[in-house]
Formats: C-alpha cells, structure tokens, sequence
C-alpha cells in the first residue's frame, strides 16, 4: 500500500519530470523558430540578389529587424540554462544512510526539497514562454514582410 509520503514523493518527481519536458520542449521550439526565421531571411536575400523582386527598402529592413528581435529573443530563450534539480545528492545520500530518519522520513523531506525546485523551475519556465511568443510574433512579421516584398512586386 502507498503511504501518503510515498504519493507526495511520487508526485512530485512526476511534475518535475514533466516541467523539464516542457522546458526541452520549448528548447526546441526555439532552435525551429530560429531556423525558421534564417530561411526567411535567406529567402529575401536570394529574391533580391537574384533580381526576382524589385527590393524595396522599408520592407526589406522589416525583415531585417524582425529577424533580429527574434534572433535576440530566441538566443536570451536559449541561453537561459538555471535549472533546480534538488535535492542535492550528496545531501540525499547522506540521509538515505543516516540512522537519524526512516524511509517516509526521507521520502517527504526529498518532496519537499524538488517541490521547492518546481516552483523556482515555474519561473524560468514562464519566462522561456515568455521569450518564445516574442519570437513567434517576429517570426510572423517576418514572414508577412517578405510576402509583401515578394507579391508587391511579382
């Protein structure tokens, strides 16, 4: 039977393993949206070298500006690389091997200490979200500027 320190112990590493899926996931969203954003810019620049489009410059440099915001936003998302594993191993095994505490002991001192770590993750993760939707949004500007640029003059 599971005792109450075992569900909370459970629980716990189950959110904790959820939240740095989430945080890979938007790991990855970002390096797509980077990519993305370069293929965009690529795009303009061979329309233009290539003489597909007459160039004009207002739309050309949104492009140009939105790549940036989003090449930024992305990096500063990317770069953002503070993450609370807890507890410390040592200080699990030295628990774990202590006479001091029994094993529900243990159990809800090492929830308490990754739910403490899923609150402090929480933040970062917000803040990724954050950065992320910037990203999308540049992403989106971008994109619309070079399909202005390109059926403005095709």
């Amino acid at each position: 039977m599971m005792t109450k320190e075992d569900l909370f112990y459970s629980e716990t590493v189950r959110r904790t393993q959820e939240q740095y899926s989430s945080k890979q996931h938007f790991d990855t969203m970002a390096t797509a949206v980077l990519g993305l954003g370069g293929v965009v810019l690529s795009a303009m620049v061979v329309a233009i070298s290539a003489d597909f489009v007459q160039w004009s410059q207002s739309t050309a440099l949104m492009v140009l500006i939105s790549f940036s915001i989003l090449a930024v936003f992305t990096i500063i998302n990317l770069w953002t690389r503070v993450w609370e594993f807890q507890p410390a191993l040592s200080d699990l095994e030295a628990n774990t091997k202590s006479t001091k505490y029994d094993k529900d002991a243990v159990l809800l001192w090492a929830a308490r200490m990754m739910s403490k770590a899923i609150a402090n993750n929480e933040k970062i993760l917000c803040r990724k979200a954050w950065y992320l939707r910037i990203s999308y949004a540049a992403l989106a500007v971008e994109i619309l500027s070079l399909g202005i640029l390109v059926y403005k003059y095709v």
